[in-house]
């Protein structure tokens, strides 16, 4: 299946265009036969630099092919990044539109409070018989724990994807992260969606 295939199977709205630009990224994995990646693109707040940071090194060091991220502060968007290719032999990059302006963007409610409480309520937590491994979850959502951690925050709930793809939100902190990829990876712990997490958290300590 190609990168274009894989983001059309994910949950995210990404389209693809021809790059227009020079890439700004670099990576081993790459020949001077075959395209380099196309360059990181999207908004940036300064103060999650360490984010955009983490984003690019996934493309140089972890071998990204193609990806986004966006994070949510306290219902604004801190971070809207994408880059890489869809379909590398075509030359055809990731691209993301989401509705609104790029620095103007500001969350929606679209789940009852109360709702949202009783979902997020342990309701069960043992030893998975299919995965054969710990799993805790709510009414539908995955939540942290100790063996499988979303994010540092104990409230933290959302859901792990296949090949390390991750939504969570953490009501402590008030972070809200999406992530999507089309090179696989592990299904959980992946290096690149734990450098992302770890970037978002390190950014908010600055």
């Amino acid at each position: 299946m190609t990168g274009e295939a894989h983001l059309r199977d994910s949950t995210a709205d990404l389209s693809t265009e021809r790059p227009t630009s020079p890439p700004l990224l670099s990576s081993s994995r790459f020949n001077e036969n075959v395209l380099m990646p196309a360059a990181v693109e999207g908004h940036c707040d300064p103060r999650f630099e360490p984010l955009r940071d983490a984003f690019r090194a996934n493309f140089a060091d972890r071998g990204e092919l193609g990806a986004a991220v966006c994070v949510m502060v306290n219902n604004n968007v801190v971070a809207d990044l994408y880059g890489g290719w869809a379909d590398q032999d075509q030359g055809r990059r990731v691209h993301i539109g989401l509705p609104g302006s790029e620095h103007e963007r500001v969350a929606t409610f679209i789940v009852d409070p109360a709702a949202l409480e009783e979902a997020t309520t342990e309701q069960v937590y043992g030893q998975d018989l299919v995965l054969h491994r710990p799993s805790r979850f709510g009414l539908g959502f995955q939540l942290t724990q100790p063996e499988r951690p979303i994010g540092p925050g104990q409230a933290t709930f959302g859901h792990f994807g296949a090949g390390g793809s991750l939504g969570f939100a953490d009501p402590g902190s008030g972070v809200a992260f999406g992530y999507v990829m089309n090179q696989m990876g592990p299904r959980w712990q992946n290096p690149r969606t734990r450098a992302l997490v770890d970037a978002v958290y390190e950014s908010l300590a600055r």
